[in-house]
């Protein structure tokens, strides 16, 4: 599904700074894949060059066989929404939204009905033990439980694709542990996953 060839990418400032050099991998269908590293080593980078969030400086990055160099804006916009689901370590989270309104942005914006979108969005809560929380605001829940709802807005829409950059990073031992036992349930379902940790 992934194939990297000599990804690299530098950002120019005062200290040339250089993440990535020459990277190579790739990712088949439904698998599972961890990237491991210390702090600054181009983990969240490559991530973001996965997501078609940043560009490479070199190399390629080809998603079913094609390049997403070659993406236009449309194609661009089409695959974050249908293939992609993001797990950001900050969350990014709307503070104007609810926990609930976070998680249906997908949905709404796939233009799926209102009443099954939130069907499938309260049963999704429940899996990531947050349905007594869908009416809280962003700012009146802990770390874990908002990374929790950015979980489930990166699930809702059933992508093929998950990346996640330190999913895991804000909740205790035995939320990751649910957390990881709900990716792997899906995971298994067929979708592949690259995870940052």
């Amino acid at each position: 599904m992934i194939e990297v060839k000599q990804l690299g990418k530098v950002y120019p400032g005062k200290v040339t700074e250089q993440p990535l050099t020459d990277l190579n991998f790739r990712v088949e269908e439904g698998e599972m894949v961890a990237v491991m590293g210390p702090s600054g080593s181009g983990k969240s980078t490559l991530i973001n060059l996965l997501a078609t969030l940043d560009e490479p400086s070199w190399g390629s990055i080809l998603i079913d066989g094609v390049d997403t160099a070659t993406f236009k804006r449309k194609e661009m916009t089409r695959f974050r929404r249908e293939t992609l689901g993001i797990i950001f370590q900050e969350f990014n989270l709307l503070d104007s939204l609810t926990l609930g309104e976070n998680m249906l942005v997908p949905l709404m914006l796939s233009g799926k009905k209102a009443k099954l979108a939130r069907e499938e969005m309260e049963e999704l809560a429940r899996r990531l033990q947050i349905d007594d929380l869908l009416d809280k605001q962003v700012d009146e829940v802990s770390g874990g439980q908002r990374q929790r709802t950015a979980i489930g807005r990166a699930l809702i829409h059933t992508p093929r694709l998950i990346l996640a950059d330190e999913p895991t990073g804000a909740l205790d031992f035995q939320s990751t542990k649910h957390v990881m036992d709900v990716l792997a349930e899906l995971n298994a379902t067929g979708m592949t996953m690259v995870i940052v940790t």
